[in-house]
């Protein structure tokens, strides 16, 4: 959905920064951007909130790279990292048994020109940007485009504020990058595309939304295709609670495809082997939920 669809512009400062204090990651010397800046985006909405929470930003970048469509290839898209923090989560840095109270409700696609960055900044808060570079244009806090006969990449950046002549953007490459981790990159130098996060959950948004109340279930023997019984059946509210199985599915004990569907999906939720037979390892992870 473009930005332009859903809103109208309003009458923005001069200069403007979004007000939270975020942590500047470090990705190192490996493909992650995209993960780092969507784990960034993540936390500035649970900030909102009050929630200084932290997110695993590697862990959001193997998630894209199980759907993105080139896994033998270095880095991935923004689409695939807000996919996953809109079906799945985000993993705090510290552990978590449920995702999926992570979660956002939507995104849009920002037109990439500088009054739109600065008012979708203005209303959303952080904005994904990526851009072109070269390792001569980024090497302080005031960037440059690209030049004739540099080596070009690509890279993900969270974009938190601008003044009259440049973005300000929030990097991956630690505090001792840049202005601390940040950068001014100017307003002719625009990104190839911006995405932005217009809606989050709430932590609690399945107490609010789900018309079923949580399961609370020890699950101590295998269950697989074709089996039937009292067991299935809590395993398919589990399943329908944590969102893998549709709520119009009735749960009927009946261990068939739908079930074995709603199962896989679980276990690549949770990084468990996609057989859809519960094992000890997907009971393990059932139990530490639902428990």
């Amino acid at each position: 959905v473009p930005l332009s669809a859903i809103r109208e512009f309003v009458t923005l400062p001069e200069n403007y920064k979004i007000p939270y204090i975020l942590r500047i990651s470090n990705q190192g010397q490996k493909p992650y951007c995209v993960g780092f800046s969507t784990a960034t985006a993540k936390e500035e909405r649970e900030r909102r909130e009050q929630n200084f929470m932290d997110f695993d930003g590697e862990w959001i970048y193997k998630e894209c790279k199980k759907t993105d469509g080139m896994p033998d290839i270095a880095g991935t898209f923004f689409r695939e990292g807000l996919k996953v923090l809109k079906n799945i989560g985000a993993k705090p840095l510290e552990a978590t048994n449920d995702l999926s109270k992570y979660r956002i409700g939507g995104y849009v696609n920002v037109p990439a020109e500088f009054e739109n960055i600065k008012q979708a900044i203005y209303e959303y808060g952080i904005i994904l940007g990526g851009f072109r570079g070269s390792n001569q244009g980024w090497q302080g806090a005031y960037i440059r485009p690209p030049k004739a006969g540099e080596i070009q990449w690509g890279h993900a950046v969270a974009l938190i504020g601008w003044n009259k002549d440049f973005i300000i953007g929030q990097n991956s490459w630690s505090e001792g990058w840049g202005e601390q981790g940040y950068f001014y990159i100017p307003k002719t130098y625009l990104p190839f595309e911006c995405w932005a996060i217009i809606s989050d959950l709430p932590n609690n948004w399945k107490e609010i939304l789900n018309p079923i109340p949580k399961p609370i279930h020890n699950f101590q023997y295998d269950l697989y295709y074709a089996m039937k019984g009292e067991e299935v059946k809590i395993l398919q509210d589990c399943l329908k609670w944590i969102g893998c199985l549709s709520l119009e599915i009735p749960s009927t004990g009946n261990f068939y495809q739908a079930t074995l569907e709603a199962v896989k999906c679980f276990q690549l939720r949770y990084n468990i082997n996609p057989t859809g037979y519960v094992g000890s390892i997907t009971r393990s992870k059932l139990n530490e939920i639902f428990v």
